[in-house]
């Protein structure tokens, strides 16, 4: 772990978690006191929820540029005090806590969004509306080869970008290397059951894995006591005017044309495209990755077996 990252983590070890429990109560209840009993940012909010690589920039632009009112807001977890799994949260909490009051404090809104609605029920008052959550899941080699060139941009003094050639990503594909975040949580790299369980689970109230997926059209709609929940198949993107149309009540010509850009985002984007080319992995690694409830739930058998062939060597990809 470089420098960076241990003060990160020394600093993360002295904010004690009383205060941050004290300083997040205190803000919402100056969020939702006698003076603010429908503040405009709970009125109606749209939250992008999904895991990083996996569709959260394509749902975003196109979210932002929907015929739709309100608070938008993306995170990839929702940590906080107030919410389950706060001492499972993966991140550091005193980057967490900052990054949350620059970034419009989303888990905060979730709560206050909650509290008002509670507050209707029992006043017979009109609750605001249900939150609109749109999310995104992603076969796993495809999103973490993306993930480990991300990470390099983002995070150079960690990864080193030039060092991403076939052997090496392959080698962190494998097991044999291994990339040290603090936020990182345990298990395997392609476990991404956790996420959903916590985050769309215990954090937004959908039992995912309990409702069937529509796995022809590649995404579905799910709704809830005070949310609802749009999920797609990274795979299933070229029909997101479909569904985000659906989800919004819109004519799929309503909804931009909107694809994230992986050239855009990566700037190491031809090295990104030979190395996923390139990658080779053997039968026994590729059975567990795809053996996950995630991927068994959200895609076909035949889906799945294409994966297999693609990175085992036994399908040329185009």
């Amino acid at each position: 772990m470089t420098g960076l990252f241990r003060r990160a983590a020394r600093r993360a070890a002295r904010v004690p978690r009383g205060l941050v429990l004290r300083a997040t109560r205190a803000g919402i209840r100056a969020l939702s006191g006698p003076d603010a009993e429908r503040p405009p940012m709970i009125e109606d909010m749209h939250l992008v929820l999904s895991p990083n690589r996996v569709g959260s920039n394509t749902l975003w632009n196109v979210l932002r540029q929907l015929p739709v009112e309100g608070a938008f807001h993306k995170a990839h977890s929702l940590c906080g005090p107030e919410l389950p799994g706060w001492e499972e949260c993966p991140f550091p909490k005193w980057e967490l806590v900052q990054m949350n009051e620059s970034d419009g404090k989303t888990w905060e809104r979730v709560l206050l969004h909650r509290r008002l609605r509670a507050r209707a029920a029992v006043a017979g008052g009109t609750p605001p509306r249900r939150i609109q959550v749109m999310s995104a899941v992603r076969e796993p080699v495809a999103q973490w080869i993306s993930a480990l060139f991300y990470s390099a941009q983002r995070y150079p003094e960690v990864l080193d970008p030039a060092s991403l050639n076939v052997e090496t990503v392959t080698r962190y594909l494998t097991g044999e290397l291994h990339i040290v975040y603090p936020w990182l949580e345990g298990g395997e790299w392609w476990e991404h059951d956790g996420w959903i369980h916590r985050e769309l689970g215990e954090r937004m109230g959908f039992s995912v894995f309990r409702a069937p997926f529509d796995r022809g059209r590649g995404w579905q709609v799910y709704e809830g006591a005070d949310a609802r929940l749009l999920i797609i198949r990274q795979e299933s993107m070229g029909r997101i005017g479909e569904a985000v149309g659906e989800f919004y009540g819109l004519a799929p010509a309503e909804v931009p044309s909107v694809r994230e850009n992986d050239s855009g985002s990566f700037p190491y984007h031809e090295q990104y495209l030979a190395v996923r080319l390139q990658i080779r992995l053997p039968e026994p690694l590729l059975d567990r990755i795809y053996s996950t409830t995630l991927v068994r739930h959200f895609y076909t058998p035949g889906e799945i077996a294409g994966f297999k062939d693609r990175w085992s060597g036994r399908l040329t990809p185009r």
